[in-house]
């Protein structure tokens, strides 16, 4: 609630303030501003308040006299994002995620809304310049909104979404020329690779049940609500099962825990997690095997 520098922590006050935020199930920081994910799927924002709060007001900085620290307009405490084109805050949103000067939102539909300064990253709306005070949806490259979208990552300049057909794609300054060394700038996203960081490591070919090898399998597969991870052992050893989303990021221990020789069978509760496409992952000793698990609704 407050401009003041701390060495400490302290509390972020509620919209309005009044008491502490609360209901809050993701942060998210950027250059310099930070957004919440509430339970509820709305956001908020505070920072700095040069379009990057996405509540519609443009707080822009004001011009400093020589000797003197620039103002930043900074909005001490949250305020509520928008709906793309105003009109009531933002709703349905499953995640977000912040670069330097912008933020962007993945919806449970599958589409995805930015908000922020593309001066320098380009929100995805189709113009190049577009500074959204209000989000706008990222439109695909012939124009239509992008939907099929899982998992999104903003990067310093760029943004990258992961496609439920396991493609992705990029908006922003997403890639660089080296022999003229600069950036390309997509005003509306263009295809690229992403691997999630947990298929760096090739899964191992899956031995024919009997055959006294390791097994991992994985059912029923799409899911909506949860899963059954069924491993199976050579020999007794210390396992570890685990859940990965498209990005490589670990959201979940199934198990992990010593195993006797056989199989065994765990539980996979995915019902507070997105749709989209994640990597599950067993580990056993120098055994390690993955297998994909859809979550859709």
């Amino acid at each position: 609630g407050s401009t003041t520098n701390r060495a400490t922590p302290v509390v972020v006050q509620d919209v309005g303030g009044g008491g502490a935020l609360t209901g809050v199930v993701a942060v998210e920081s950027g250059g310099i501003h930070t957004c919440a994910l509430r339970q509820g799927g709305t956001v908020v924002c505070w920072g700095d308040g040069d379009k990057r709060l996405g509540d519609g007001l443009d707080r822009r900085a004001r011009s400093a006299p020589v000797g003197e620290s620039r103002s930043w307009n900074a909005q001490p405490t949250p305020v509520i994002v928008q709906a793309v084109g105003g009109g009531g805050p933002l709703t349905d949103v499953t995640a977000i995620t912040a670069g330097s000067a912008h933020v962007c939102a993945l919806r449970q539909d599958g589409t995805v809304a930015c908000w922020g300064d593309a001066l320098s990253v380009g929100l995805g709306g189709g113009e190049e310049y577009h500074r959204g005070k209000t989000p706008v949806l990222v439109r695909a490259v012939g124009g239509d909104v992008l939907t099929g979208v899982t998992a999104i990552e903003a990067r310093y300049i760029n943004t990258r979404a992961l496609l439920s057909n396991g493609t992705g794609v990029c908006w922003g300054y997403c890639g660089f020329d080296p022999p003229r060394n600069t950036a390309s700038l997509f005003a509306r996203p263009a295809a690229v690779v992403i691997v999630p960081t947990i298929a760096a490591e090739p899964a191992e070919e899956e031995p024919a049940a009997g055959s006294g090898e390791a097994l991992l399998a994985v059912y029923p597969n799409p899911t909506r609500s949860r899963a059954t991870a069924a491993l199976t052992l050579p020999q007794a050893e210390h396992a570890r099962v685990a859940l990965y989303d498209a990005l490589g990021r670990e959201v979940a221990v199934v198990f992990e825990g010593y195993l006797g020789q056989g199989a065994a069978a765990f539980e996979v509760e995915v019902s507070a997690l997105a749709s989209g496409v994640y990597v599950l992952r067993a580990v056993a000793g120098r055994t390690k095997l993955t297998k994909t698990l859809v979550i859709a609704r």
